[in-house]
């Protein structure tokens, strides 16, 4: 791998990067007073972009990867690349807090390594030099309203890195009132103790939060929502919306109507104009929970035929059956309203837990037809039956299996399909 290594004592801006990053631990090679920046400089560097310090943690998470504070380069490189990072930044110093070299390391995926050097105090190295090298990226954002208060970045250094690696609160408890007036700091800790589930702690965060923005109402929304206090929930979820309007508290809101049995308010507010995933889902328990059952069927066909059939989806599918008095021996289980309701999904980010199986399907269908029309109808079944156990709403399937095979589940779907 190619270096190129630049000696940088005096303030630079330089735009390094062009596409998605990934920051790990510094290795320390000086003063074991200074081990806390190990992890400080990947605080460091990820605050400058990202108000979700953890990021790299929640997606190493993800990745099934097993949370350390420091690994080899080879892994880090291959973290990176399933993490889709164009670049990975790490580095090392040496030296102590008045007198510190550090060697911040550049790595460009399938590409060359850039090593720059920084030389002077610990405390004009993060409040300079860095901040400058930094300060043309596009997303660069200096977090705090002045210089960099040295023994405050420690403390939130140690506290957000044992929540980050080891998920330990005792330091974010320990330091909350030192963090007071510093937005950045309690926001980070916020998010961090809300994505481990430390709802109280983090409660006590937010409320020290002087200049709230829309995903600080909606983490302490999801919060409130969970505890069962629907009344406080929506308020913070409309404030939310008001600064930024989103689906989320949308889908939110009527939540939070839905869990209070007011049914007709929340299929008034849900926005089912939003065909994404997690959408699906819940827009077809509010469907249900006002009897608008053509409207939950569309919507569970909808995702079925993208996702396949989540327990969520099967859960509804065997209330409508049973609804219909239809018997279906795989759809046997049928919960009560309640319980579907209680189903329901607060949700603080679009994202789909399902994989889109789509091409899975369609080889299923293909298999069988082809299969079908070479004469092998028992082998063909087979693969009809397991297209469908994926994705029951296929009506070709369901005719095929009704009409050939007399198939009476397929049969009595197909029913189901027709009383909606």
């Amino acid at each position: 791998m190619k270096k190129a290594i630049v000696l940088v004592l005096f303030f630079l801006s330089l735009n390094v990067f062009s596409g998605e990053y990934c920051v790990f631990p510094f290795k320390n090679n000086g003063s074991q007073s200074l081990d806390y920046m190990r992890y400080g400089f990947e605080v460091y560097i990820e605050w400058l972009f990202n108000e979700n310090i953890c990021d790299r943690i929640g997606k190493i998470e993800n990745l099934d990867i097993p949370l350390k504070d420091n690994y080899s380069l080879a892994t880090e490189i291959v973290i990176a690349k399933k993490m889709n990072a164009n670049y990975m930044i790490t580095g090392d110093f040496k030296g102590d807090e008045d007198n510190l070299t550090l060697i911040l390391k550049v790595f460009k995926i399938n590409g060359p390594e850039d090593e720059y050097v920084f030389k002077g105090s610990l405390r004009d190295i993060l409040n300079n030099r860095l901040k400058s090298f930094f300060k043309n990226y596009k997303n660069f954002n200096w977090p705090l309203t002045g210089k960099l208060d040295m023994e405050k970045f420690k403390n939130f250094a140690d506290a957000i890195f044992s929540l980050c690696i080891k998920k330990d609160t005792s330091l974010a408890g320990k330091y909350v009132d030192s963090f007071q007036g510093n937005d950045f700091y309690l926001r980070s800790m916020f998010y961090r103790l809300y994505d481990v589930g430390e709802s109280g702690l983090a409660e006590k965060y937010f409320s020290l939060i002087k200049k709230k923005k829309e995903k600080d109402f909606l983490y302490e929304g999801i919060i409130k929502a969970n505890k069962g206090d629907y009344d406080d929930a929506m308020d913070l979820f409309k404030k939310g919306n008001e600064l930024k309007q989103d689906y989320l508290f949308l889908n939110n809101i009527a939540g939070c109507y839905l869990l209070k049995g007011e049914y007709n308010s929340a299929y008034m507010v849900y926005p089912f104009e939003n065909k994404e995933c997690p959408f699906l889902i819940n827009g077809a328990i509010i469907s249900l929970a006002n009897e608008k059952y053509h409207m939950c069927l569309t919507l569970l066909k909808n995702f079925s035929s993208k996702f396949g059939l989540s327990e969520d989806a099967k859960d509804l599918i065997c209330f409508l059956l049973n609804k219909k008095g239809i018997k279906i021996s795989r759809f046997s289980e049928a919960k009560n309203l309640n319980d579907v309701v209680n189903d329901f999904n607060f949700l603080d980010d679009e994202n789909c837990m399902f994989d889109n199986i789509e091409s899975t399907i369609q080889g299923y269908k293909e298999e069988a037809n082809r299969l079908f029309d070479a004469g092998e109808k028992e082998k063909a079944e087979k693969y009809f039956l397991k297209a469908i156990q994926v994705n029951p709403f296929d009506q070709s399937v369901l005719n095929k299996l009704c009409g050939e095979y007399g198939d009476s589940d397929a049969c009595n779907f197909l029913k189901l399909m027709e009383a909606n």
